[in-house]
This record gives C-alpha cells, structure tokens and sequence, in this order.
C-alpha cells in the first residue's frame, strides 16, 4: 500500500505519447513541437485540420529525415506532380511548419524561397464594352429578372454573393441597404 501512495503522490510527468520513437532534429519531432505551438494552435479549427493532414502526409514520407537537410530542390520534387492548387495548399501549410523550424533553428534558410508553383489555369473572364452592354439592356427590357441582376450588379457594385441574397427584405423607405445598414 505505501508503494502504491508513493507512485500516486509522485511528481510523475505526462508521458508524450511515441516519445520514444522521435529523434531530435527530425520531420517527425519538429511537427511535434509545431503542432504544440502557439502559432498552430491560433488558426481556425478547418485551417488546422485542413494543414494537419497535408503535414502528416509530408511526415508520412519524410518523418524520419533530417530537418536541417530540407532543401529547395527537395521539396520542388514532392510538388512536382501536385495540381497548382494542391501546390498552393501545400506551400501554405509548409510556410507555416518552416516558420516554425526557423525560429527554433533546425533550419538556418527557408526552403520555400526556392520552391516555384504550377501557375493556376483561370478562364478568361473579359469587362464588358460599353457596346456589350448596350446589347444586354436592348436585349434584356427593365422588369425581367436579368435586367435587375445586371443592374444590381453593375450599379449597386456589390459582390455576386450580395447580389443573390438581396430581397425585398433589405428595401427600407424605398432605399435599398446592405446587412449592415449601408444604403445602396
């Protein structure tokens, strides 16, 4: 019973769960510390789980080397065969870790310096001439729900997303206003 008092009153330190298995200076333990980090635990709960798993797929296949051997190269050759926006993802959540290993020295120069991204392929969207526009509305007459989508859009100036939640419920003394009570 006085073993058992002593064990139970002991100073005891929580064990950190694969402690064991984690080798200073290493992509495994350099995670570990990142993760306990100030600077992790600051974003929002979707970023940290979206970053984890990127970062547990990179500790996954380079957990057990070095961190101080992480180079340029290197790491241009893991996002090689990523889309330009899985690249993008990828560079995000790195910046974040090599931050990290920056400021505890395993690294003494950002890797990410060197890394080149796939540019992103968009669709190309043109601004309407005035002659474009002169179409629509001779096309589209005031009172059709295209003509006040095009007007909404391009005289109120509101984002796309505004524009869809607009309704008779934001018009106030025949004004319209915003959510925030701006009038249009």
């Amino acid at each position: 019973m006085e073993a058992y008092e002593v064990a139970r009153n002991a100073d005891a330190k929580p064990i950190e769960i694969g402690a064991k298995r984690t080798v200073q200076g290493t992509v495994n333990a350099a995670l570990i510390g990142y993760y306990a980090s100030g600077a992790f635990a600051a974003l929002a709960p979707t970023t940290r789980s979206n970053r984890r798993a990127i970062l547990e797929s990179f500790r996954n296949d380079h957990g057990d080397k070095r961190v101080a051997s992480m180079h340029g190269v290197a790491l241009q050759n893991i996002i090689k065969g990523k889309t330009p926006a899985a690249q993008l993802n990828w560079r995000k959540a790195m910046r974040g870790f090599v931050d990290y290993c920056l400021a505890h020295k395993p690294v003494k120069a950002n890797p990410l310096s060197e890394v080149k991204l796939t540019k992103l392929k968009t669709k190309d969207w043109h601004t309407w001439e005035s002659s474009e526009c002169a179409q629509f509305e001779e096309h589209h007459q005031l009172g059709s729900r295209a003509r006040l989508a095009y007007e909404l859009l391009l005289q109120a100036g509101q984002s796309r997303r505004d524009v869809v939640m607009m309704g008779r419920q934001h018009i106030r003394n025949g004004i319209m206003t915003t959510e925030d009570g701006c009038a249009i």
